[in-house]
């Protein structure tokens, strides 16, 4: 699989480049090439690749150029969709997560930042830890069997082995507004003890939320509410932990609006095609 993967990714960057999509590899599959001593033994079940989302319906056609089919789906999401061919899925993003979670659009910034790595062009290091952060805590509800344990073990050697700007993580969380998603997921992590994660500790008391909020969070991950209630409630697990996870009330209530935007929107009809 890591063989196919990386085959798709030379052959995708390529392609990219040649039609002039700028691109950012991210998550996993490219975490695992400056992580890990030997890339292989980090699984990642599909390649994600980020673009603006103006280049979107450009990078699904060069995709499909290369062979990879569009799956169809029930709910068309806002954000992503996925191509397959054979056994390699590529996630194609044009946003990092669905509209309206962060207050202010991301996308361009983040690829104007990107850098190259020794096999593919990938997020920024300030990025990449900020993602890492953030995504699990909004996608994967913190702790629940979603998260996986590989996003941890990620983020310990991925920090580890280079300096990290924490400033830059910081401000990019403070544009975000999910200042409070990424120390919910630090603090799991810590409750976790996992081995030698070297997280200032002026960092995570500058992102901290407030003392109730901060019991209240803690609450959630003490008792694992989010695996207990996961596939049972979920919609218990949205409202009540991750629309907290924003840091204003105002976000939550962005996010809300744009959920309901976004559906109104949504045509039964997917794949998305390029007009």
């Amino acid at each position: 699989m890591y063989l196919m993967q990386t085959h798709a990714i030379s052959e995708v960057s390529a392609a990219f480049e040649k039609k002039g999509i700028v691109c950012a590899f991210f998550k996993g599959a490219a975490v695992r090439e400056e992580a890990y001593a030997t890339p292989s033994l980090r699984s990642a079940c599909d390649v994600d690749v980020l673009v603006a989302p103006a280049a979107r319906f450009g990078a699904i056609a060069c995709l499909e150029s290369l062979g990879f089919v569009q799956q169809s789906e029930v709910d068309a999401s806002a954000h992503e969709v996925t191509l397959s061919r054979g056994r390699v899925d590529i996630d194609l993003h044009w946003d990092i997560l669905r509209p309206g979670r962060t207050r202010r659009p991301l996308v361009d910034s983040l690829l104007a930042e990107r850098v190259r790595g020794p096999t593919l062009w990938r997020l920024s290091d300030t990025d990449t830890v900020f993602l890492m952060l953030v995504h699990p805590a909004i996608t994967k509800y913190v702790c629940s069997p979603n998260m996986g344990l590989n996003r941890v073990l990620d983020f310990v050697l991925f920090t580890r082995t280079r300096p990290i700007d924490w400033v830059g993580v910081r401000r990019r969380l403070d544009e975000a507004g999910l200042q409070t998603a990424a120390w919910c997921t630090l603090r799991w992590i810590t409750l976790l003890r996992a081995p030698d994660v070297l997280i200032p500790p002026d960092f995570l008391n500058a992102i901290a939320p407030g003392p109730i909020r901060k019991a209240y969070l803690n609450l959630w991950l003490i008792y694992d509410l989010p695996g207990r209630l996961l596939n049972r409630a979920d919609w218990l697990i949205r409202a009540a932990f991750t629309l907290p996870l924003h840091d204003r009330p105002s976000d939550a209530w962005r996010a809300l609006r744009a959920l309901a935007s976004n559906r109104k929107q949504a045509s039964p009809v997917a794949p998305v095609r390029a007009p």
